[in-house]
């Protein structure tokens, strides 16, 4: 395209929808058109475009910006999959640097293509990809190295080295990391770099960067725990030392469920007699808090419920065969349970009470009108998008 060419080289006019004066930096595409228009105008534009599908997904200002630097970056050759995720990223310094990294690109891509089909996974998808883009700006700065590819290179390694202390906060006095995890996720995200460069320069019969990425790998394997990763452990266990434990008191728990009861009351009563995002929301909030209070389970595996796991719940009644008493067989019958997959692959089991489950089928039945798309899987979904609470 005329405009990709200008930009890129730096000379040549613009051809834009409606000429005027300013930098060429503040034009970005429209996705639809391919019109270019100033970064303050383009969201108004979209919301009227005649090139618009009618069934298009309506976006915010920055959300509008960030699919047009998409489509001007370097990242053409991309699916549209990690396109439509990576457009959901924060739009920043930090994004530019990951929208015209190809590597950073392929990383992501490379990170999609395992766990792109669970939408739950995309924020870690995004959220690994900025790590990466944090540490590549810190080398810019701090050097001539502009990509991930040069990065790798042997001679770079040093420098690579100190871009990472720098990101994650290294303090020489006292030996220590101010984040001490990132350190160690850039490192294993580098080391994932580095193969996928090797994989495609295999595939491009490059003998020099096959050379590099090897080379790189020796030296990490060789060299990063004793520059890096020997100190990042340390300081998290140095940090857990000392530490209290705050216990809630029994007084506290128990008015902080009398609290949610009453919202929860409050919050059903509202969602029956109007059905709006604000009380829909309000009620997902405090069931989801509720379940988590009561069956003493992580947040996101319960937030992560499949609207299907609910549905498919056991409804199945204990058998006196069981060697039950009376009252452990009314505690049953008195509970419905419904089983998820934790992160580690194990079936676990989240017992509902009869309040819980009535406030559940009525989000469920006011789905539609609240605004969830049919598309939405999680059982606490949040209206006009794809994800959950």
């Amino acid at each position: 395209m005329h405009n990709n060419e200008v930009l890129k080289n730096g000379s040549g006019s613009l051809k834009v929808k409606r000429k005027a004066k300013g930098d060429v930096k503040n034009y970005e595409y429209c996705i639809h058109c391919k019109g270019m228009f100033l970064r303050t105008e383009l969201w108004r534009h979209m919301k009227r475009c005649s090139d618009e599908h009618g069934d298009s997904e309506r976006h915010g200002r920055k959300r509008v910006i960030g699919l047009a630097a998409l489509v001007k970056s370097a990242c053409s050759s991309t699916e549209d999959g990690v396109l439509k995720m990576l457009s959901r990223m924060h739009d920043d310094e930090i994004s530019d640097v990951v929208r015209n990294d190809f590597s950073l690109l392929r990383f992501a891509e490379s990170l999609y293509s395992k766990h792109g089909h669970d939408a739950s996974k995309h924020d870690y998808i995004r959220q690994k990809t900025r790590q990466l883009g944090r540490f590549l700006q810190s080398l810019q700065r701090k050097s001539s190295i502009q990509t991930l590819e040069d990065a790798i290179i042997p001679s770079n390694f040093m420098k690579v080295i100190e871009a990472v202390k720098e990101t994650a906060g290294f303090d020489k006095d006292n030996n220590s990391y101010k984040i001490p995890s990132l350190a160690l996720k850039i490192g294993h995200s580098l080391l994932k770099v580095s193969d996928i460069i090797r994989c495609h320069a295999l595939m491009a019969g490059n003998e020099d960067l096959i050379k590099s990425s090897e080379a790189f790998q020796k030296l990490y394997q060789a060299k990063w725990s004793e520059y890096i990763s020997h100190c990042a452990p340390s300081t998290i266990s140095d940090l857990k030392y000392n530490k209290p434990d705050s216990l809630p008191l029994t007084e506290d728990i128990q008015k902080l469920h009398k609290h949610l009861d009453k919202r929860a009351e409050l919050a059903n009563a509202e969602l029956k007699k109007e059905a709006t995002v604000q009380n829909y929301s309000s009620l997902a909030n405090t069931t989801l808090t509720k379940i988590v209070l009561f069956n003493r389970r992580c947040m996101g595996e319960v937030s992560k419920m499949k609207l299907r796991n609910f549905l498919e719940r056991d409804h199945s009644n204990t058998h006196e065969g069981m060697g039950l008493s009376e009252y452990e067989q009314k505690l049953c019958n008195y509970f419905e349970r419904v089983e998820l997959k934790e992160k580690r692959g194990r079936k676990v089991a989240v017992l509902l009470t009869p309040e819980m489950s009535t406030a559940l089928k009525l989000m469920i039945a006011k789905r539609k009108e609240c605004g969830v798309p049919d598309e939405n899987q999680y059982l606490f979904a949040v209206p006009h998008c794809l994800t959950y609470y």
